[in-house]
């Protein structure tokens, strides 16, 4: 399809060259313009070279919307602009930060909850998973139970936020995460009983003193006391699009000291994490990405 499609854009290119010259077609067909207000259904149609946007790490895959109190998880109104993290339809473990994807479970820590795809701490592979959103390409699906031996029993998934931004090297980001105001993505699925979170770890930066508790992950900087986001009450067996605004995240316990800010300028990982006792989940997600407001 993708070659058909190329060779389509190529002899385009060569038809319109002596009037208007080329443009990147396969480019403007990654940005979508949706018209959207509290009263009526999103319509998508395909936005124009003039409304294109790029994006500073995936070459203009961006999701223009226009949005007026959409959902009761971002208020404001404006024009969203997204800029995608992985949508999986490549179905490898890399993402568009040019990160990993890894999968975890409590087993690590001594605990017996089970996470599937198979936890990296297990030799398991990270694969995604079809259909996607729109019954198209593909998702990420992660299932699994948790135990009862901690009280706060665990399993997820997290996101690297670029090549070096985990163990052993443990850089900083490329990019300084406090440009956008959020993220968000498509998501279905099961909890029983709800504990669904995203978090933002605050991490360790260097090789010097660092992993001294994982292979793959720094050392935490807050005992894990991270901000995060309880969204699992939004989940469905339906796809539904999950907005998180960064400045709604919020730390559990002793919150003074350290800003959203402050965490989003070094973020090393993006994390997906249920952490319920005895617990059952079952989560597709999709189309993730960093979005911004402009008014």
């Amino acid at each position: 399809m993708f070659t058909q499609k190329f060779q389509w854009i190529a002899v385009s290119c060569v038809l319109q060259f002596a009037l208007i010259g080329c443009q990147s077609d396969y480019l403007d067909s990654n940005v979508e313009t949706t018209e959207v207000d509290s009263d009526s259904t999103p319509s998508n149609s395909t936005a124009s070279a003039d409304t294109e946007t790029e994006s500073a790490f995936n070459n203009g895959n961006t999701d223009t919307q226009t949005d007026s109190n959409t959902d009761d998880t971002d208020p404001r109104e404006g024009t969203i602009t997204s800029y995608l993290i992985d949508n999986f339809d490549d179905s490898d473990d890399r993402n568009e930060l040019d990160g990993i994807w890894i999968t975890y479970d409590d087993q690590y820590d001594g605990g017996n909850s089970i996470v599937v795809p198979t936890s990296y701490y297990n030799n398991g592979i990270f694969y995604s998973e079809a259909p996607g959103y729109g019954e198209t390409g593909y998702a990420f699906h992660m299932s699994g139970t948790t135990g009862g031996v901690f009280g706060w029993d665990y399993l997820g998934v997290f996101a690297a936020t670029g090549a070096d931004t985990i163990c052993p090297i443990v850089q900083n980001p490329t990019q300084d995460f406090t440009q956008y105001n959020g993220i968000q993505f498509m998501a279905k699925g099961t909890t029983v009983p709800s504990g669904l979170h995203f978090k933002l770890p605050y991490k360790k930066t260097g090789a010097d003193d660092n992993c001294t508790h994982d292979v793959l992950a720094a050392d935490s900087l807050t005992n894990y006391n991270d901000f995060e986001y309880d969204f699992g009450a939004k989940i469905t067996d339906e796809w539904q699009l999950i907005r998180i605004p960064f400045d709604e995240m919020e730390r559990g316990s002793n919150p003074e000291g350290l800003t959203i800010e402050e965490v989003l300028a070094t973020a090393k990982e993006l994390i997906w994490e249920y952490q319920k006792s005895n617990g059952e989940v079952d989560l597709w997600i999709d189309d993730i990405a960093f979005y911004t407001i402009s008014k």
